[in-house]
């Protein structure tokens, strides 16, 4: 306005500028008529600056006040670009969990009266069905194999003198084996291969193979021996099945025999965890804050040959799931998703990641997404790329 004070104070004849050559009251409406102009063109793009923020903000910014999920990895194409938070399944006091390509199994018990149960559910519809409707006694794990769901806990504890595995039909709930054991075993874990169930007894020391038998028949059961209170048990993509000796820190492998259980190969010095198959020949374990694609097998030529993919997550791994595409992860607080390709460009970055709701318990990949069964006894389903 510095231009029209000027005109106004040639009107009074107190400029302190020369005079105008154009009558004061003329020269004044013009530069009325200017600021008028220029102050709609700032107006003009004032709206545009907005217009251009409110475009571009929806793809920049997508954290989530209420639910903490961040990409932080290119976002995938398609509507529905903003992860979703975790949606609670309304599992009923979820014990253990178990999947199975697009459906998830969940051992849970109904306090107070605390009959345990086996429950179906798929976790994108949320639809269950109760598959087992009460179980004899409280067990404490669950897995899914060779057509069958395998409940089995006990030997420790209030139970120590009492070991139980049950076996029900994956389709129709029917029970088809139970094994009973009158003295400490506590079955820990459980991988399959070559057509049987490889069951971990920790307090008895021993691996038990578990081979289903036909219709009216026990299913076979070979023991093999396995010092230093064997734990965790996977089998790799490639059917190697090594086992963890957490007295010993130490892993070792079991190589199946064709007519028989197996035997005992290749010890090699690890302590940490068995979390899940890795691909190929490869685990997912733990080092720190590092979760690590190790390789057993090439231990012995040092961790840098060994380690494949290690993932530096800021605190503890406590549970790992790979799938085809990609793979979840998660500390006791944090859940993460890392895509396939950039596992496979060795400088891996989570494409997604959330905060969990209480401390993570176990993961469980299902379908598209995840199920985080967590310590506030809830389950709770997450699909980022949905």
């Amino acid at each position: 306005m510095s231009r029209i004070e000027d005109v106004l104070r040639d009107a009074l004849g107190d400029a302190p500028h020369p005079p105008t050559t154009q009558p004061p009251l003329r020269q004044l409406e013009q530069e009325i008529g200017r600021a008028r102009r220029r102050r709609r063109s700032a107006v003009v793009l004032a709206v545009l600056a907005v217009v251009t923020v409110a475009t571009v903000l929806p793809t920049v910014f997508l954290q989530s006040s209420s639910d903490k999920s961040v990409p932080v990895g290119p976002v995938p194409p398609g509507p529905g670009r903003e992860p979703p938070a975790l949606r609670d399944l309304g599992a009923v006091n979820p014990r253990a969990i178990a999947p199975d390509a697009s459906v998830l199994y969940y051992l849970g018990d109904e306090a107070p009266t605390n009959p345990w149960f086996i429950t179906r559910i798929d976790p994108a519809t949320g639809k269950d069905s109760r598959l087992v409707q009460e179980l004899p006694d409280p067990l404490s794990h669950l897995a899914v194999g060779l057509g069958r769901v395998w409940a089995f806990g006990g030997g420790d504890g209030a139970y120590s003198d009492l070991s139980r595995i049950l076996v029900f039909d994956q389709a129709t709930g029917r029970q088809i084996d139970k094994v009973t054991v009158h003295t400490p075993a506590a079955p820990y874990a459980v991988a399959f291969a070559q057509g049987s169930a490889w069951l971990t007894m920790s307090v008895l020391g021993e691996v038990w193979r578990l081979t289903p038998a036909p219709p009216g028949t026990p299913m076979r059961i070979e023991h093999i021996k396995v010092a230093g209170q064997p734990t965790d048990i996977v089998a790799t993509e490639s059917g190697y099945l090594w086992i963890r000796q957490s007295l010993k820190h130490s892993w070792v492998r079991l190589i199946p025999t064709r007519n028989g259980s197996g035997h005992l190969s290749a010890v090699v010095s690890w302590d940490g965890p068995m979390l899940s198959a890795a691909g190929g020949n490869q685990i997912w374990t733990r080092e720190g804050s590092r979760l690590i694609a190790l390789t057993p097998a090439l231990l012995a030529q040092g961790i840098s040959v060994a380690a494949g993919a290690r993932l530096d997550l800021g605190e503890a791994p406590v549970a790992a799931a790979q799938t085809p595409d990609g793979l979840w992860a998660a500390t006791a607080n944090n859940i993460y998703w890392f895509t396939a390709s950039s596992l496979r460009n060795g400088d891996p970055k989570p494409a997604y990641t959330i905060s969990s709701k209480g401390a993570v318990l176990g993961l469980a990949a299902v379908g598209r997404g995840l199920v985080i069964h967590d310590s506030d006894g809830r389950l709770y389903y997450w699909d980022p790329r949905g």
